[in-house]
């Protein structure tokens, strides 16, 4: 039994020396830390260390010395006398800190006259024991995979390299990639290196793996971690991760396509279409097509249909039909959408877009307005008829608003227009009438007619103003509220002008109110009295 606990007590002591004395000097790789100028007494600091320069000396042979001294949190570990060249180290055998000091240059300065050295120094170099440090590449020949597309690969190929990119040797590396739930198709996970130089770079490790099939767009993240030792039994370790993309392996296409520009008189052509670009069978696709109220259909459709298409598969004519347009305008259809439920119940929509349509033309707006919609019995009141172009084409117009209620009487003005309206202007023209009969009146509509360089044609109507005649009514004048943006038609008249207006409509119940009629018959009724009275005195 006693042999027996010796044997171990021996292992183990053995054991101890051995990972503590696992290296020498002569093994550490060393890296340069500083540069220092020591003078006489001086010292540098690096870490928990103090390098000092404890005395100098020369012989006569020329060759000079410095003493340095090397101390570890106030504990003196190593003192030695160098010359240029020379090196001191100490062997942190406790926690691998290990030191080295190198001699760069000594200035003893000797005086010619005395052989005193005056103010001598010493350059010396620190160095410390250099470490590794590691990092992992992983590439793959793609970020992206598109299982649909046949330019890309089925599998997922990824290279892995671990760096050693520090300034020691690292031994027994362990290599261990993670494929975040990716099928490996060929090659290993885990891997064992033995070791890697200081700027050096392991062989290539690769693995494969399936590209899936998925319902739903996924990124997948291929990690890998990697640890080692360095002579000190150090740990070191570090890792990476790469992220791709899988794209879903179904794509349904639905197109929505019509006529792009048209002149007002013409048809537009509108087609609806769906393909399967998947890999995979779509059934019971609900497809829904809404229309526009901005143009009218001039064909029977239906708005909801229900199909099935095998990948590659598409529809050919879906939707067919025609528009008539209302009015020109830049118009956007509604998009047409298809939906498919999959397996799993989720739920999957795709949309066309809006097509836009150019219609091309005139577009006449016609307004007959009063300046006043109520007066008293025997007011006036000035009526403005109104077309404007709304539209992006000149179209030529012929506007008449020569009917009257019985109880109202045309006094001056103009009743009458034509000529080209300017795509964007307008034309206009007024007219003033008398109002006896107390009641209310409603305005007959103005009518216009116009047509355009390329034969469309056609015909306006305007509203109806309502005027109340009524004794309580409100007299204050008001605004007629007309304004031209292209000037007065050559018809036109203005208000100034009325009591010289001429009716060129014909109208032979005009009454034109003539200035000092009243006083006029009263001097003539006055001589006539006159006349009366002297011949009766006679």
């Amino acid at each position: 039994m006693i042999k027996k606990t010796i044997f171990v007590l021996l292992v183990f002591i053995l054991g101890f020396c051995s990972s503590t004395a696992a290296y020498t000097l002569e093994d550490v790789e060393w890296v340069n830390e500083k540069t220092k100028t020591l003078e006489w007494g001086s010292s540098a600091a690096y870490d928990d260390y103090v390098i000092t320069a404890r005395d100098f000396d020369y012989k006569e042979s020329g060759k000079k010395y410095v003493s340095i001294e090397i101390k570890k949190s106030g504990e003196r570990k190593k003192l030695g006398a160098l010359t240029v060249g020379d090196t001191l180290s100490y062997r942190d055998e406790q926690n691998g800190d290990d030191v080295r000091v190198i001699i760069k240059e000594i200035k003893t300065n000797v005086d010619d006259w005395t052989g005193n050295m005056e103010d001598p120094t010493a350059k010396i170099q620190i160095q410390r024991r250099g470490l590794p440090d590691l990092k992992i590449h992983i590439n793959t020949e793609k970020n992206t995979y598109d299982p649909k597309k046949n330019s890309n690969p089925s599998e997922i190929t990824a290279n892995l390299k671990v760096e050693n990119k520090g300034n020691a040797k690292i031994e027994d590396v362990n290599l261990n990639i993670d494929t975040d739930g990716l099928e490996l198709v060929d090659g290993e996970l885990d891997h064992q290196i033995e070791s890697i130089d200081k700027g050096e770079t392991s062989e290539p490790v690769t693995i494969k793996m399936e590209v899936p099939h998925l319902w739903d767009k996924k990124s997948f993240d291929i990690s890998a971690d990697a640890n080692g030792n360095d002579i000190n039994s150090d740990g070191f370790d570090t890792s990476n991760s790469k992220s791709i993309t899988i794209n879903k392996k179904w794509e349904l296409v639905i197109t929505k396509t019509v006529t792009e520009e048209i002149y007002v008189t013409d048809t537009a052509y509108v087609r609806v279409n769906v393909r399967n670009d998947g890999l995979c069978s779509l059934d019971s696709i609900k497809v829904h097509n809404p229309v526009t109220d901005k143009l009218e259909i001039k064909d029977n459709i239906t708005h909801n249909k229900t199909i099935s298409l095998e990948p590659g598969e598409s529809t050919e004519k879906l939707y067919s039909y025609s528009l008539r347009p209302l009015e020109p305008g830049e118009f956007n259809l509604p998009d047409a959408d298809a939906g498919f439920t999959a397996p799993d119940s989720k739920k999957y929509t795709v949309s066309s877009g809006e097509p836009e349509i150019k219609v091309n033309g005139p577009y006449i707006i016609l307004n007959k307005s009063v300046n006043s919609t109520s007066v008293v019995p025997g007011g006036y009141v000035k009526v403005t008829v109104e077309a404007k172009n709304t539209g992006n084409k000149n179209t030529h117009i012929n506007v008449s608003d020569t009917d009257l209620p019985p109880t109202t009487k045309f006094v001056d003005g103009n009743r009458q227009m034509e000529g080209v309206v300017k795509s964007g202007k307008s034309k206009s023209f007024s007219y003033t009438i008398k109002l006896d009969e107390e009641g209310d009146v409603k305005l007959p509509a103005a009518s216009l007619t116009f047509v355009d360089m390329e034969g469309y044609s056609g015909k306006k109507i305007s509203d109806q103003p309502e005027i109340s005649v009524t004794t309580s009514a409100n007299t204050e004048k008001q605004s007629d509220g007309t304004g031209e943006s292209e000037g007065s038609s050559s018809n036109d008249t203005s208000e100034s002008s009325k009591s010289d207006a001429v009716n060129q409509n014909g109208d032979s119940s005009k009454t034109a109110k003539q200035p000092g009629f009243k006083g006029l018959l009263a001097i003539t009724m006055f001589i006539c009295i006159y006349y009366l009275q002297r011949k009766r005195n006679r």
